[in-house]
């Protein structure tokens, strides 16, 4: 299986990294092209080569309207969150919201470890949580944009938190149904709405 990595950020990095560890053979592709002047060419993504392309692990900057996401099957289009969700075998809080998230993930994760609760804070508070794979039983207390949950498909969350609802991102969403739909999927992705603590 080949992998396009798309978008060659912090979340790229990472995915090419986690996929290097697995041995996976991958391609990347990002729209600035500076971004990868010093990968070797053999990697760099054409698109001549899309047949080759299996899944898609799509940065969260990038829009659903990209080219390179038109016509694929959406159902092979995944992220770093999804990839760390199907290893992780410890308590994934998933946090999300329009605003305070950053802030609630970083106290929180402070909270667990001054109180000896092992925790790492990721995802888009800016570290990938494929930086912190590990069959530790830890709490990972990770910040989910909408624009990850939009493509995220299977993860496997233990609690999630909601903090709030505002109209937002309607730069990167096309409506604000869409920006709705993407926060709400959270919940779907819990085994019970017990489970759930709305801020």
């Amino acid at each position: 299986m080949k992998s396009l990595i798309l978008g060659y950020g912090k979340t790229g990095q990472s995915v090419k990294k986690y996929l290097e560890a697995k041995s996976k053979e991958y391609l990347i592709h990002d729209d600035n092209l500076d971004l990868l002047k010093d990968i070797n060419d053999k990697l760099v993504f054409q698109e001549s080569r899309l047949k080759q392309i299996d899944e898609i692990i799509v940065s969260p900057g990038i829009k659903p309207d990209h080219k390179l996401l038109r016509g694929f099957p959406e159902n092979k289009v995944f992220t770093d969150i999804d990839l760390f969700s199907n290893e992780f075998n410890g308590i994934f809080i998933g946090v999300t919201g329009t605003n305070g998230k950053t802030t609630f993930v970083n106290l929180l994760s402070n909270f667990l470890n001054t109180n000896g609760i092992e925790s790492i804070a990721c995802g888009n508070v800016g570290i990938s949580p494929l930086e912190f794979v590990t069959n530790q039983k830890i709490y990972a207390v990770v910040e989910l944009s909408s624009f990850q949950l939009f493509y995220s498909k299977n993860l496997k969350i233990d609690f999630g938190v909601f903090l709030n609802f505002h109209s937002d991102h309607l730069d990167w969403h096309k409506d604000l149904e869409e920006y709705k739909n993407s926060k709400i999927k959270l919940l779907s992705f819990l085994e019970s709405n017990e489970n759930l603590i709305v801020g």
